[in-house]
């Protein structure tokens, strides 16, 4: 290892005097270098009044293995960039969140500063749990009354069978889970250590999905209206389990009573919500008529969504309902249409909004790609991460990459991803992030809009798994666990409604063991600051394999992990993050015991394997 290896810093409570400043407050920032280095002197950069200035930083504290400097900045602005010069008798060195470089590089890696205290801290330290409503669990209280939509009959299915296919059912085939069933099973969450719960839609809606909303301020009769939906939130709050809902404020259903208001009459207010064409025709989304998209130009629609105390974002905040934050149905997409590009000023327009009622409201955005634009400060909390946990971590196994698989050839075999395609992938994400937005990500592998990867026996690798959630949990960011994972809940992945299989409640037909891998690994987030609000690092890649490391000063996680099918040897050097170099750690899985040699893990992972250790620090 070169002494720059060991050059480190972060926007975390071990290197910065304040995570969230306020403003006009002095924040110390502190640079981490290895004892012996070559540096003659440190500056902090940063930018003021968008002006560059060169601040000084003095060293302040040595310990057994490093050195720290130290330097001030004056939050004058909302949001303030930094990185750092060191100088040393051969070079000038510029360090940021993507490493050393010998030239200044660009921003879009700085350490970044955001003084707003309307953040969300409590997601970077919870575990949530996504549920399906209609295919959670039934309290046992309502029926279906049978109606005809779209064609198609709403029928009720037995417990015990598969979803039909779309094309045979139009998504009305109900399961009839409820609101009461989820409380009632509120001790399997907190056996699981779920912090949050994520609700699909529960408004009125005539599909099992309920994207179709036709009353955003009604809950759906069958899930037990708005009276069991309270009774829920307030037994969740007891069990201190928060709660977020899902929504679509890009478009309503069409039964929506504003809708078929426009559509009766031309020349009412709820015409303008929606958009029509010349000749009379509404425009939907992806060209869906069951869901006629959302117009933002009316300022009226702007004032019934979210800006009146009552309006539909705003009263699910209050009392009685009182729930913890939104998640927004195809985010990116909302307030678009063509010339109207309308969505940037609309979320911070919500933002503002929200967070006026409850600060610490978490606003989640659906996102499936980059996610960088809505992650200013001003918009999005954080953003569902297919971008940079589902996509990297199933490309890793060999899925092939969900937007490119059907334009393929049929006869293209997709190659799985290296360890250092996967390493930058994710990394390319985190270091572009404002600081304090990289704790609020959601991390997921699974979701109601894509098959559940267990299912797909071609690449499903039990084993090989474990790795994959082991990294998931690490990510910055609370992970999510879409019902029935825990247990490998059966499932199609070849189709959305494989995806959205009845919860299995026989614990005869569980996987046990899988379900042993997400209580642990949740309990230990629950527990561990390291994995709350802890840095996260790349330690090494090869072809097969990667090695990361979330940490705190005191304590760290490392997870090696391969996809290989032959032996994969690791040689990781952990004293980059201060561990002894004679150490000796322990896997958390099977307490497998590991020797290191001047600070290096030296460990031979089998086919597709993967091994978690949890160590202690020395500052």
């Amino acid at each position: 290892m070169k002494w720059e290896d060991f050059v480190f810093s972060d926007v975390t409570r071990d290197y910065v005097s304040a995570v969230v400043p306020k403003l006009k407050e002095v924040v110390f920032v502190r640079l981490r270098l290895p004892l012996r280095h070559p540096v003659k002197k440190v500056l902090l950069w940063t930018i003021t009044n968008g002006d560059g200035q060169w601040l000084d930083m003095h060293p302040v504290m040595k310990t057994k293995n490093f050195e720290y400097f130290q330097g001030e900045l004056v939050m004058n602005q909302p949001e303030k960039h930094y990185r750092f010069v060191l100088f040393t008798p051969e070079s000038v060195l510029y360090y940021n969140r993507a490493g050393m470089f010998q030239y200044p590089p660009t921003e879009d890696h700085d350490f970044v500063l955001l003084a707003q205290d309307d953040i969300p801290d409590w997601v970077g330290r919870r575990t949530f749990y996504h549920i399906f409503p209609d295919r959670f669990a039934r309290g046992g209280y309502y029926k279906l009354t049978p109606y005809v939509y779209h064609g198609y009959e709403a029928m009720e299915m037995p417990w015990d069978q598969k979803p039909k296919p779309y094309e045979e059912a139009g998504c009305l085939d109900f399961y009839m889970g409820d609101l009461d069933g989820i409380r009632q099973r509120i001790p399997y969450l907190q056996e699981l250590g779920v912090g949050a719960v994520y609700l699909n839609p529960i408004f009125q809606a005539p599909t099992t999905h309920r994207y179709d909303c036709v009353d955003y301020t009604r809950v759906d009769e069958k899930l037990g209206g708005n009276t069991a939906f309270i009774r829920l939130v307030e037994a969740l709050h007891e069990a201190d389990i928060k709660i977020i809902l899902d929504i679509s404020i890009n478009h309503t259903g069409k039964n929506h009573h504003w809708f078929q208001k426009a559509l009766a009459d031309p020349h009412s207010e709820e015409r303008s919500f929606y958009y029509f064409d010349e000749k009379g025709n509404y425009l939907s989304w992806y060209n869906n008529p069951i869901l006629p998209q959302l117009n933002y130009n009316s300022q009226r629609l702007r004032d019934l969504l979210y800006r009146l105390s009552d309006s539909v974002l705003q009263m699910y905040l209050r009392p009685p309902y009182n729930i913890d934050g939104w998640r927004f149905d195809v985010g990116n997409q909302t307030a678009r249409r063509d010339g109207d590009q309308m969505g940037h000023e609309v979320f911070q327009e919500i933002r503002q909004a929200l967070k006026a009622v409850k600060k610490d409201a978490y606003l989640l955005g659906e996102h499936w790609e980059d996610t960088l634009d809505y992650h200013k400060g001003n918009e999005w909390d954080g953003a569902m991460n297919y971008f940079a946990c589902l996509r990297p971590l199933r490309s890793f196994a060999g899925e092939a990459d969900h937007f490119l698989k059907p334009k393929l050839p049929h006869d293209f075999q997709w190659p799985k991803a290296s360890g250092e395609a996967v390493a930058r992938q994710i990394f390319q994400h985190y270091t572009r992030l404002p600081n304090s937005l990289t704790t609020t990500q959601f991390n997921l592998i699974d979701s109601h809009d894509i098959g559940r990867f267990h299912t797909q026996k071609d690449i499903f690798n039990k084993q090989w798994y474990r790795g994959m959630i082991s990294l998931g949990f690490l990510l910055p960011g609370a992970f999510s666990i879409y019902y029935g994972d825990e247990i490998l809940l059966d499932g199609d992945p070849t189709t959305i409604e494989g995806c959205r299989y009845p919860m299995q409640w026989d614990d005869r037909l569980w996987d046990k063991e899988v379900f042993s891998w997400y209580q642990r690994l949740a309990h230990w987030k629950k527990d561990s600051l390291a994995l709350q609000e802890g840095s996260f690092r790349l330690l090494q890649t090869g072809k097969h394999h990667l090695v990361v490391a979330r940490f705190t000063m005191q304590e760290a996680w490392v997870l090696a992990f391969s996809n290989g099918n032959g032996e994969e040897e690791i040689a990781a050097d952990l004293s980059l993050l201060g561990v002894e170099e004679d150490a000796r750690v322990f896997s958390v899985w099977d307490e497998a015991a590991f020797s290191l040699v001047k600070g290096v893990w030296r460990t031979k992972l089998p086919p597709m394997g993967n091994c978690l250790v949890r160590l202690a620090l020395q500052p």
